[in-house]
């Protein structure tokens, strides 16, 4: 029986490279897809590339899986850095949804509030209105 091959995208980050661990252990063929090779030193069959340029490698990267994980991301509350994380947030994500759908593989996608971006509001996104006593 062949195992089921899984990429892990952002397999190198604080949630994919556990995830990965995890289903090594679990005897997945696991492949990882990072932009940073130096941090791509477990012996995972890796890629690097940036998601939201797409691109062959991540195309060939997905093409070669059964299962796609995505959990690629960066953390910032940096107001400079918007563009930079609507970039990879949401071009990346499209990229790697799109890919997927073409090539009928399986896509489990992780995220958190961050994707939400910076608010303009200095309290957050949060506007509650208390009672007047």
């Amino acid at each position: 029986m062949t195992k089921e091959k899984i990429l892990v995208i952002g397999g190198t980050g604080f949630l994919g490279s556990r995830i990965a661990d995890y289903l090594e252990r679990e005897d997945y063929e696991i492949s990882i897809l990072s932009r940073d090779v130096n941090k791509q030193n477990k012996g995972y069959n890796s890629y690097t590339c940036d998601i939201a340029g797409g691109g062959i490698t991540l195309e060939e990267a997905i093409e070669e899986s059964d299962v796609v994980i995505h959990c690629a991301g960066k953390v910032s509350y940096s107001p400079k850095e918007k563009d930079l994380l609507y970039k990879l947030h949401v071009d990346g994500t499209v990229n790697i949804v799109d890919i997927c759908l073409r090539l009928n593989k399986k896509l489990i996608y992780t995220s958190s509030a961050a994707v939400l971006g910076i608010s303009n509001n200095p309290y957050g996104n949060v506007e509650e209105q208390l009672p007047q006593i």
